[in-house]
């Protein structure tokens, strides 16, 4: 006998194929660069894309503040960037995020 939260709960989340739509624009993009971005440091540049703090981030990621830098550092590495902003800018030259 299934409750009502059973029944409910598969509607809360996103059929998985969905979850991965964006992948093969990402992974063209992606061969832009030298070494290609983990899953990890695509999505941490959505987030600061968005403009979310550290912090924030943190808590969306479900990782401590030395682990959001360790990411940040290697991604701006592999964008060739100083700063979230250059990072972002370049990620959208190349396609790795939407244009404005």
């Amino acid at each position: 006998m299934e409750s009502d939260y059973v029944r409910k709960l598969p509607a809360a989340f996103p059929p998985v194929e969905s979850a991965g739509a964006e992948r093969p624009r990402l992974e063209v993009a992606n061969s832009d660069l030298f070494e290609p971005l983990s899953e990890r440091e695509v999505d941490l540049l959505g987030l600061i894309a968005e403009g979310f703090s550290n912090q924030e981030i943190c808590e969306r990621l479900f990782i401590s503040l030395h682990t959001l830098k360790s990411h940040e550092r290697n991604l701006f590495a592999k964008l060739d960037a100083r700063s979230r902003t250059a990072a972002v800018n370049k990620a959208r030259r190349i396609a790795l995020l939407p244009p404005l």
